[in-house]
């Protein structure tokens, strides 16, 4: 569940003072959408993984996750084979392909999409805790 609710104009202008809303018809609200820094992110991650045991192959190519009866039982890789109890598809902009390297083919019901952000020196007027704001032109396609 996304905790989200639908915005008037007026409440997207409050929410950011410094977007134009005589154009919008409302907007979607998200409080508990951020901004991360992916590259960070991983940094972190893998440094929490190593100290736990996790060995970390840099520049390994999956090919294939090979399965038997439902459960994941080793992945191919360009470096070799390596078989494993538990596979995590933590993959992100390419879960979708790691999810069709699978045999049987797994699903994984997300389509990438890239965002693109305007990172700025403090701007005097903007709240420091601002929300993202995302402009998408939607079609008016029942008419």
């Amino acid at each position: 569940k996304v905790d989200c609710e639908l915005v008037t104009p007026n409440d997207c202008k409050q929410l950011c003072n410094a977007i134009e809303v005589s154009d919008l018809k409302g907007g979607l609200w998200i409080p508990g959408d951020g901004v991360a820094n992916p590259y960070e992110i991983c940094l972190a991650l893998s440094h929490l993984a190593a100290q736990r045991g996790v060995k970390i192959v840099q520049n390994c190519k999956l090919e294939e996750i090979e399965s038997k009866n439902g459960k994941v039982t080793g992945v191919k890789t360009n470096l070799g084979y390596v078989s494993c109890e538990n596979f995590v598809n933590t993959a992100g902009f390419w879960a979708r392909h790691v999810g069709n390297l699978s045999d049987p083919r797994v699903q994984v019901p997300m389509h990438p999409a890239e965002h693109y952000y305007l990172h700025s020196k403090p701007v005097s007027f903007l709240p420091q805790d601002c929300p993202v704001v995302r402009y998408i032109k939607m079609l008016n396609i029942l008419s």
